[in-house]
């Protein structure tokens, strides 16, 4: 029996068996390895690597605590993000900040977000450049748009970490005393 393959040209049955073989070989020679990196990162706790590379084999984690580990890793790589995201969200309703209408509550807006890292605003490129003010000489608009994004991208994040995140958030908050 003859076989016609994508490749445009035809392979005999022998040809064909010895590529399905050579290509089993190179399979179980990939994964050989990946499993000897495997285990070489149980061995040497890395987190990190061990959890990817059970998910890519397939395996079951012999060290179910190394995959928490690596999970609590992860959660606490944007923990202080998310710690200052809340603050934001909180103080902005504290204080009754009209999130929507980039005129108003101008320098609760301005404290607020130097309170978030803020300092200056880029309100304009030339050249390829930008150009960045101090918050107080920007108007009204650009501030209370500058505001509202980080509003909004802190209460995105807040939502997303959560989500992703909330079994372990009660165990971090208790740890640094924090209120969820």
């Amino acid at each position: 029996m003859v076989w016609q393959l994508d490749f445009g040209f035809d392979m005999d049955e022998s040809e064909l068996e010895r590529r399905i073989v050579e290509e089993q070989e190179s399979n179980r020679d990939w994964a050989e390895g990946l499993e000897k990196e495997r285990k070489d990162a149980l061995v040497g706790k890395d987190a990190r690597r061990y959890t990817e590379l059970c998910a890519e084999l397939g395996v079951e984690p012999e060290d179910e605590f190394m995959i928490y580990d690596f999970v609590r890793e992860r959660v606490y790589e944007n923990f202080d993000k998310y710690v200052a995201s809340k603050r934001l969200i909180e103080r902005t309703q504290e204080l009754g900040v009209n999130v929507d209408n980039v005129f108003s509550d101008r320098e609760t807006k301005i404290k607020l977000l130097k309170e978030y890292g803020y300092k200056r605003l880029c309100v304009a490129k030339r050249n390829g450049k930008k150009i960045y003010v101090k918050i107080e000489e920007c108007e009204d608009a650009r501030i209370g748009k500058a505001f509202r994004n980080v509003y909004n991208a802190s209460k995105n994040f807040v939502k997303m970490y959560e989500e992703k995140y909330g079994d372990f958030l009660s165990e971090i908050c208790a740890i640094y005393q924090i209120v969820k």
